[in-house]
């Protein structure tokens, strides 16, 4: 039997526009998960954008030939910008 390691949590506090809330709602629902955990995918999405990007990689959709469909830019702050 594994016993995994219980890390300590920090409540976030937030305001957020109506139509953000509703997005974030939708999303749990749509992933079958909660709130912390969309904010969770969301970051760890993040985190590898800016990986690939200091890699000088691209964040890209394909589709299903594996063709380039969308080319996401402007994640991330350029560096001029930070």
């Amino acid at each position: 039997m594994t016993v995994q390691e219980t890390k300590p949590q920090v409540e976030i506090k937030m305001q957020v526009s109506a139509e953000f809330y509703e997005t974030l709602e939708l999303l749990a629902e749509q992933t079958a998960t909660n709130q912390a955990q969309v904010f969770a995918m969301a970051l760890t999405l993040l985190k590898m954008a800016a990986e690939a990007e200091a890699q000088g990689k691209k964040l890209a959709i394909l589709d299903k030939d594996q063709t380039v469909d969308i080319e996401i830019v402007g994640i991330l702050p350029s560096v001029e910008n930070r």
